[in-house]
């Protein structure tokens, strides 16, 4: 047969679950030294800031999880740790110990293993603010602009809002170009306060706004919205959730964020700060 023949694809790093295949196949065969080096490397994909597709991940760290399981209890590991100065000696005898370390500032670390095992060690500095702890906007190859507007349209400041009022939260998303691709699986992330209440019109049967982006898919909460979709190069898409301020009382709206699911380059995000919702003493005829 004749005809054009399709480009190969790049080669994926990590061979997708492949070497993960091959890691969990040595543990079986008992070959310890290439199951060892072959561990190494997995570790590495699995510690780095790269992503991979689920399966790869679940495989990975599945095989390593076997591998770890063949050590035998009371001879797992030995290691000193020293931090600022301070150092610690740490015997585990399970496949894995865990050290909770100092949060804030700046802090010198270092490792040693003492034992004849191989030791892997991983510092984990992700979290999730507390609340009321203001994060400063910030933004990777991807804009965001967060408004809010009453039913016709009007900017408004939402720190002081009166009971009763319905108001838009408005998201714009933008793909600037800069990595010269589209953007797939994009997840925006849209958490409101307690003292606020989504007006979901599909549940409620009613029209909704004929100038918002269609969406892949949308998650409508009691607290939250969650919204999918793929963003092409030098396109922009404008999300809008119509609210009501339910409850009185002093409230914290938290970070909202947009970010590729599968791809850490691609995000951004706002602060979050406290809101009021103020009681309605205006009388009525």
């Amino acid at each position: 047969a004749c005809g054009a023949r399709a480009p190969a694809a790049p080669p994926d790093p990590w061979m997708r679950r492949d070497q993960a295949i091959v890691l969990e196949s040595q543990v079986l065969l008992q070959n310890t030294g290439a199951a060892l080096q072959i561990a190494r490397e997995v570790s590495q994909k699995l510690s780095s800031g790269d992503w991979y597709g689920t399966q790869s991940v679940a495989y990975g760290l599945m095989a390593m999880s076997k591998f770890a399981g063949k050590t035998q209890a009371g001879e797992a590991f030995a290691f000193n740790y020293t931090i600022d100065g301070k150092s610690v000696n740490m015997n585990s005898t399970t496949p894995i110990a865990e050290v909770k370390l100092p949060a804030n500032g700046t802090h010198t670390l270092s490792v040693r293993n003492m034992g004849k095992n191989q030791v892997f060690v991983r510092v984990i500095l992700r979290g999730q603010p507390p609340v009321g702890a203001v994060v400063a906007s910030a933004s990777s190859n991807l804009n965001m602009n967060i408004q809010y507007k009453t039913l016709k349209g009007v900017a408004i400041d939402v720190s002081n809002i009166r009971q009763g009022t319905d108001f838009i939260a408005e998201v714009t998303v933008a793909n600037p170009g800069s990595l010269g691709k589209t953007y797939k699986e994009m997840a925006l992330s849209q958490v409101f306060p307690s003292g606020w209440e989504i007006l979901n019109a599909r549940m409620d049967r009613t029209p909704g706004y004929n100038n918002t982006s269609i969406p892949r898919y949308q998650d409508i909460r009691d607290d939250r919205v969650n919204t999918f979709f793929d963003l092409a190069v030098g396109k922009s898409h404008t999300y809008r959730i119509q609210l009501n301020a339910a409850y009185v009382g002093h409230y914290w709206l938290p970070m909202q964020q947009c970010e590729a699911m599968y791809d850490n380059n691609i995000s951004a995000k706002n602060s979050g700060f406290w809101v009021n919702v103020s009681k309605d003493d205006r009388k009525t005829m």
